[in-house]
């Protein structure tokens, strides 16, 4: 299967490139923006178009690429804000935009999104992260309900904490690591299941507490992951 899939140069990314290569995957990556900024919708283009000259059409596209910057304190920042959108949400858009069309000719093909569990949640950290990630799971399960029966498929994939640099909390058993999610990812990409939670306690206690006010939700996720 030829796969592409964005944001590899660490963390959950680069353990996915390294899986399905192990699983004789043909990859293809976007490291960060050295290789192509996402959040550009002309850069995407040029470079997917460079993609198809070269004769690699993917079968599957991980949207893995996001940022998490601090968009709120004594201010909130409106540039920060932004970005945090044009490379969560609108990187995988973009993506989506050009790949799209060709797959729906063949009447096969596969979007993955990496979203999380900050959908649920405002965060204190930042406005735009879990703003980008709740938009970005309902675009994909619209995708999904539009492109499915045609051949098409999009899941949206809601993480919880995993021990990566972007997790501030403990590592503990309940927190995998980016290895955990890679093999899952491989997985997926077999069952084309249009929503996952992983992994399953976090997920399960995000869900569990939606009725919770958002301070009381802060608090119980910090007494259990850190």
């Amino acid at each position: 299967m030829k796969i592409l899939i964005t944001g590899t140069s660490r963390g959950i990314g680069k353990a996915t490139a390294e899986q399905l290569r192990l699983c004789d995957h043909e990859v293809r990556e976007i490291l960060g923006q050295q290789e192509c900024d996402v959040g550009n919708r002309e850069a995407v283009r040029l470079y997917c178009q460079k993609l198809k000259q070269g004769g690699f059409m993917p079968d599957a596209v991980i949207l893995n690429a996001g940022i998490f910057p601090t968009d709120v304190n004594e201010t909130f920042h409106r540039d920060i804000f932004d970005k945090t959108f044009a490379v969560n949400l609108g990187g995988a858009i973009n993506l989506i935009e050009e790949f799209l069309p060709d797959m729906l000719k063949v009447g096969q093909g596969h979007f993955v999104g990496i979203a999380s569990t900050a959908a649920f949640r405002p965060n204190l950290r930042a406005i735009s992260y879990p703003a980008t990630k709740i938009a970005l799971a309902l675009a994909l399960r619209g995708f999904d309900l539009h492109y499915r029966d045609k051949g098409v498929a999009f899941s949206a994939v809601y993480l919880g904490p995993i021990a990566t640099n972007m997790f501030e909390g403990k590592k503990s058993a309940l927190v995998p690591k980016a290895e955990d999610v890679a093999k899952m990812l491989a997985g997926l990409l077999e069952s084309k299941k249009p929503v996952v939670y992983y992994p399953f306690f976090s997920t399960m206690l995000a869900r569990l507490l939606l009725p919770f006010s958002d301070k009381s939700y802060i608090a119980i996720r910090k007494y259990l992951l850190g």
